[in-house]
């Protein structure tokens, strides 16, 4: 296997020198430079596969560097003394894939690299595994959205390390699902997963739920408690919404990552944990670094490998999906017998909303549709209704395949589907003689009268669908 390669640009000799001399024990092929002309001729020839780039240079800014670059595969670690959001924003925008703010000592320099590195392996795994679904999908996740799939090969892919994974998304979008999915496939599978969030855990609690506490430790621990760290022996340690972790526990999180060590609380010995943490938030990470919420050092340690759940309004088609399980799953739960069943003007109207709780708001409309609707067929009309009762923003009924919608909210047929294909012209008529009846509130005879036919030809077209079974 040929050696990982590393760029040092950077014009001061003695920054130069100590970058280069920090970074020896990792075994790298070094290549240094002085300016953006000698940056820019190196890696055009060399192609290295880290660069660590001042922003200060005699010929120039460092983003000049990064624009003329421009490669979306290049792993740029941009090194700048400038510490603004504003500064951060722009170097990532253009390209760099992480920051160092000087005065850098070594262990945050060899950190980074490291995580780099470790982000380009994993990609590689990700790459050779096989764009096609496996054989048995990952039963955590339904959906056949390029989202989903993308999601799959990179929970495949963290299954089979032990980097630290940092997981992040919307509220609802499936995190801890994530999560477990990684443990469930990894060699951890056999060991307890233990989850634990943050935001739900009183402060001066938080600790001992983290890492337990001895008996007499604090008024009212009248006997010694594992805490998380204690009970994962082996397996996964699960912190959901880290970044509502109090800084000081933040740094007793380091050095457990550190050391692999933890003390009780009331404890003066420490203790050895063997897991495999992944932690996840619905803030962004480089958000609360830089607004002095969230360590910069356990932020590096943390996300080695990060995995952003999207939101399911971007998951074109898996509404569908997703809603169809959750009417399956609930009705048998709450034995209905025979199963309910969306009609399609039902699941258009589904798919014409924009879920801003996401598959969590979705499942608890699905439970509730279940609940209030007793017969066996649940119409558009009916979830029109419950959702505007829910939420009365209007802006959330916006169709993510572009098709209007009529006053009532029920998205109107399309002469085509989503691939720019004429659909069928029975499916269309199907369609619009099923909305008008549920408009209609199941009147047939209201519904010929409006769409402007006689009755015998509705029920001569639902004794022809019944026939064909569409």
């Amino acid at each position: 296997m040929d050696r990982r390669s590393l760029l040092v640009i950077e014009d001061d000799d003695l920054l130069r020198s100590a970058y280069l001399a920090f970074i020896d024990q990792l075994n790298l092929k070094t290549f240094s430079a002085g300016s953006i002309e000698e940056g820019v001729a190196i890696y055009t020839r060399e192609r290295p596969d880290v660069v660590l780039l001042d922003l200060l240079l005699p010929d120039g800014h460092g983003l000049e560097f990064l624009t003329r670059v421009s490669d979306a595969e290049a792993n740029i670690i941009v090194v700048t003394g400038e510490n603004s959001v504003e500064s951060t924003r722009k170097m990532l925008l253009a390209g760099a894939k992480d920051y160092l703010l000087k005065p850098i000592n070594s262990e945050r320099l060899l950190t980074t690299v490291e995580n780099t590195l470790e982000r380009i392996s994993l990609k590689k795994q990700i790459n050779s595994i096989t764009s096609a679904l496996p054989d048995a999908p990952i039963p955590e996740f339904i959906g056949n959205s390029l989202q989903i799939k993308t999601i799959y090969k990179m929970v495949e892919s963290a299954a089979s390390c032990n980097a630290s994974v940092f997981i992040g998304g919307e509220s609802g979008t499936g995190k801890e699902l994530c999560a477990e999915a990684i443990h469930r496939l990894s060699r951890r599978s056999t060991n307890p997963f233990v989850a634990l969030n943050c935001a739900a855990i009183p402060a001066d609690l938080m600790e001992s739920e983290v890492f337990g506490h001895r008996k007499g430790a604090f008024s009212g621990a009248t006997e010694a408690r594992a805490g998380a760290a204690g009970r994962v022996k082996g397996g996964t340690l699960f912190l959901d919404e880290i970044c509502d972790m109090d800084l000081g526990l933040q740094a007793k999180l380091l050095r457990l990552l550190q050391s692999g060590h933890y003390r009780p609380v009331g404890s003066d010995v420490d203790t050895h944990m063997d897991a495999r943490i992944i932690c996840a938030s619905n803030k962004n990470p480089l958000d609360e670094v830089n607004n002095g919420r969230f360590r910069e050092d356990l932020y590096y340690r943390l996300c080695v490998l990060p995995i952003n759940m999207p939101p399911l309004k971007e998951r074109v088609g898996d509404v569908r999906l997703l809603a169809n399980h959750f009417i399956n799953y609930y009705g048998r739960k709450l034995n209905r017998n025979p199963l309910p069943r969306f009609t399609e003007s039902a699941l258009a109207t589904l798919e014409g909303y924009s879920w801003p709780g996401n598959i969590r708001q979705l499942g608890n409309i699905v439970q509730n549709l279940i609940i209030m609707n007793q017969d066996n067929e649940i119409g558009g009309n009916i979830v029109i209704a419950l959702l505007r009762q829910l939420d009365a923003d209007d802006s959330h009924f916006n169709s993510n395949d572009g098709k209007d919608k009529d006053r009532r909210g029920f998205p109107c047929n399309s002469l085509t589907n989503g691939f720019g294909q004429i659909r069928p012209l029975w499916m269309q008529e199907k369609e619009i003689i099923e909305r008008a009846i549920e408009i209609c509130q199941g009147s047939i005879t209201e519904a010929a009268d409006r769409l402007e036919i006689n009755c015998s030809t509705i029920y001569r077209k639902k004794k022809q669908w019944a026939e064909l079974n569409v």
